[in-house]
């Protein structure tokens, strides 16, 4: 398997409060925006594979890592996106937003379509469109209660066995439990309101901007419901499917794909 690393942690001060990415190499702008309960520190096997030809960027959205809460509104957040962008002095950029991150990706691209080069939809959906009045939904509380009752590395590792297959490493698993540990349980349901109530599928469906949509065909995490919404939006979209990989096919076989990722940039 390839090797991890990942960059120092670095702050930018912004309008709307500081956040904080990972950065290294340099050339055409690449950024990858992580899932819930994870933070910039999971791209470990993406930062050595595409900085020697990209400059490779990774953020904590809103609360994650060292960058400030905000509203919990997916506009507010690709706002944040944007205000980061600017201070790098990044004007067009490739996208891989995974889970979550492939929701902030969504609303960045259907108001910055001009600022985005191509984007990857990692295990991801158009949000689910749910009323900000409604409760979250059942797998939200789930996770909100098991992380009351147990230790944060103790959560993490509950994560990890859901976002891996049976066939995963251990060393792995334990890599993927020491970083959600690391994540805020104070702002989870913020987040996770953000990823209920948005609805990107207005933004989406005029999008002429390269559009790559993959997923693990063994996902235990992803809602099924919200891929199709995310394939019926973006029909002329690439596909692909990882049938025997779970939520986190960066991880458990990070050569297949940052290998589909290289492909379909080469191509766009």
């Amino acid at each position: 398997m390839s090797e991890f690393i990942v960059p120092e942690l670095s702050i930018k001060k912004v309008p709307g409060g500081a956040i904080s990415y990972r950065e290294a190499g340099c050339g055409e702008a690449l950024i990858f925006l992580h899932g819930i309960n994870i933070h910039s520190g999971i791209w470990g096997y993406q930062f050595p594979f595409f900085a020697s030809r990209y400059r490779v960027i990774a953020w904590d959205a809103p609360s994650y890592g060292k960058s400030m809460p905000r509203e919990g509104r997916i506009e507010v957040y690709a706002a944040g996106l944007a205000a980061l962008l600017d201070a790098l002095a990044v004007e067009k950029v490739s996208i891989v937003g995974h889970s979550m991150g492939g929701i902030i990706g969504g609303a960045f691209v259907g108001k910055y379509s001009e600022r985005v080069r191509s984007i990857v939809f990692s295990c991801t959906h158009t949000g689910a469109a749910r009323p900000i009045e409604e409760p979250l939904a059942e797998r939200y509380q789930i996770r909100i209660k098991e992380r009351a009752q147990v230790t944060p590395i103790e959560y993490g590792r509950m994560q990890a066995e859901k976002m891996t297959t049976d066939g995963a490493s251990v060393a792995l698993k334990n890599k993927i439990a020491s970083v959600v540990a690391q994540t805020s349980a104070e702002y989870f349901p913020v987040n996770a309101a953000m990823c209920q109530q948005a609805d990107n599928r207005s933004r989406l469906s005029g999008c002429k901007t390269p559009a790559l949509i993959l997923h693990g065909g063994a996902d235990r995490l992803g809602p099924s419901e919200g891929h199709k919404r995310l394939l019926d939006t973006m029909p002329t979209a690439e596909k692909l499917v990882f049938p025997k990989l779970g939520h986190s096919p960066y991880l458990e076989d990070p050569e297949s794909y940052n290998s589909a990722l290289d492909k379909f940039f080469n191509n766009n």
